[in-house]
């Protein structure tokens, strides 16, 4: 009988100190997850910016434009001063896309935020280099004549002091593609969304190309190409 109590115990008290496999598992899963990842929704500054060296300095350029504390909610994904392009990431589903044309006398740099969700659309804006700081202007100003004239259309439908479209705007059907080498822009009729690399109207239609536009140094513009 004794050694019967003495059996019973022992086996009691390994039964306690051992912990089931899912409490285990669940112990050491909590304690590897990733908070910082949470708080970021999947979002983070990356540790290494890519750049392209290159004689622009793009990055200068753009932080003259940027919102105070920008660096809190978005970062440089990367910088080709080759070219005049950079790209930056936030806090949202999308991204931040910037072209530097360069002219004579003054330069434009464009600023295109893509929302995704999962299609992307596009807000633009314009900003013409006056001294050494930025104005914000519209698409048209930036125009030649017969490129307006070609346009029309469009800018009365898409264009207004706070860039070309806008998220709430849904009267704009065009949409616009810029080079990432270069200096010709595509313009797209009957285009809202950005979808699997083709610009498309709501019902998934393939938009059409309306024209192209090239960059006159010299006038600091665009013309139809």
């Amino acid at each position: 009988m004794k050694v019967l109590s003495i059996i019973f115990l022992f086996l009691f008290l390994e039964a306690c100190a051992t912990k089931p496999d899912h409490e285990e598992n669940r112990a050491v899963k909590f304690k590897s997850t990733n908070f910082s990842s949470i708080v970021n929704n999947k979002k983070s500054a990356p540790s290494h910016t890519k750049i392209i060296k290159g004689k622009y300095n793009i990055e200068k350029e753009i932080k003259k434009i940027l919102p105070k504390n920008w660096n809190k909610e978005r970062w440089f994904l990367s910088i080709d001063n080759k070219n005049g392009y950079a790209e930056m990431g936030g806090y949202i589903e999308g991204s931040y896309k910037y072209y530097l044309f360069v002219g004579a006398k003054n330069n434009l740099l464009v600023n295109v935020t893509w929302g995704c969700g999962p299609a992307c659309e596009q807000v633009i804006q314009f900003y013409v280099k006056s001294g050494s700081v930025y104005k914000k202007t519209n698409f048209e100003k930036v125009l030649s004549k017969g490129a307006r004239a070609k346009l029309q259309s469009a800018l009365d439908s898409c264009s207004s002091k706070g860039g070309f479209n806008s998220w709430s705007n849904k009267s704009c059907v065009t949409m616009l593609k810029f080079p990432v080498r270069g200096t010709d822009v595509e313009v797209f009729s009957k285009a809202e969304f950005l979808e699997d690399g083709k610009f498309q109207d709501k019902y998934g239609n393939e938009a059409r190309k309306l024209t192209t536009l090239k960059w006159n140094k010299k006038t600091a513009q665009f013309e139809i190409k």
